[in-house]
C-alpha cells in the first residue's frame, strides 16, 4: 500500500472517530451561563440540571418531568419593565429548533423576577439516544441579560434511536469519501 494510499485512508478513519468521538469531548464543558441570574431543574427520579454549575453533559429519559426554578438578581419583584426570553433545544441546520412548552417563551411587561414550576416532554422516538444535544436559554431584563446552554442526552444506547444505523453509515460514507478523495490517481500515459 502506497504511502498516500495510506495517508488517505487515515485521513478518512480520523474524520469518522472524530464524528463519533465530539460528543464525549463536550462531557468535560466547564459551566457555561453568564448574568445575574440562576436557572436549574430537576429531573423527576433524575439528577438537577444547572448551567451555572456545570454545562454537562446531563441525562434524561425520552419522556419525563422536572420541577424548575429560575430568578434574576435576588428574584424580589420589581417596578413594572418589559423583559424576555426562551429556551430550546437547538436542532441540526436545516431543523427547527424544539420548544418543549409555552412556558419555555416568556415576555412582559410586568414585575416578577422569579418563576417556578413543573414541566413535562415526550421526545420524538427518533431522537438518538446516548448523543448529546445542547439546550440553550436567555432571559433580557433590563438592565440584565442571562444567557447559557446545558448539554444532555436522552438514556439508552445508539442503537435504541431508528435513525443512528443511517446515521452511522452516512458517516462511514463520509470518511470513506474522504479517504478515497487521499489517494493519488495513476498518471495517464
Amino acid at each position: 500500500m502506497g504511502r498516500t494510499t495510506l495517508t488517505g485512508l487515515l485521513a478518512g478513519c480520523g474524520i469518522a472517530l472524530l464524528a463519533a468521538g465530539t460528543a464525549a469531548a463536550q462531557a468535560t464543558d466547564p459551566p457555561n451561563a453568564t448574568g445575574a441570574c440562576t436557572a436549574s431543574a430537576t429531573v423527576t427520579g433524575g439528577e438537577t440540571i444547572d448551567p451555572y454549575a456545570s454545562s454537562g453533559v446531563y441525562e434524561i429519559p425520552l419522556s419525563g418531568t422536572a420541577s424548575y426554578a429560575g430568578a434574576v438578581g435576588d428574584g424580589q419583584d420589581r417596578p413594572e419593565r418589559d423583559f424576555n426570553g426562551k429556551v430550546v433545544i437547538k436542532t441540526p441546520p436545516g431543523v427547527p429548533d424544539i420548544e418543549l412548552t409555552d412556558e419555555w417563551t416568556w415576555n412582559g411587561p410586568g414585575t416578577g423576577a422569579s418563576k417556578a414550576g413543573d414541566v413535562d416532554w415526550d421526545l420524538p422516538s427518533v431522537m438518538p439516544r446516548g448523543v448529546p444535544f445542547r439546550v440553550e436559554g436567555f432571559h433580557q431584563d433590563n438592565p440584565e441579560r442571562c444567557e447559557g446552554y446545558v448539554n444532555v442526552k436522552i438514556e439508552g444506547g445508539l442503537f435504541d434511536s431508528p435513525l443512528a444505523p443511517a446515521a452511522l453509515g452516512g458517516t462511514a460514507l463520509a470518511g470513506l469519501g474522504v479517504g478515497l478523495a487521499g489517494i493519488r490517481r495513476g498518471e495517464a500515459a
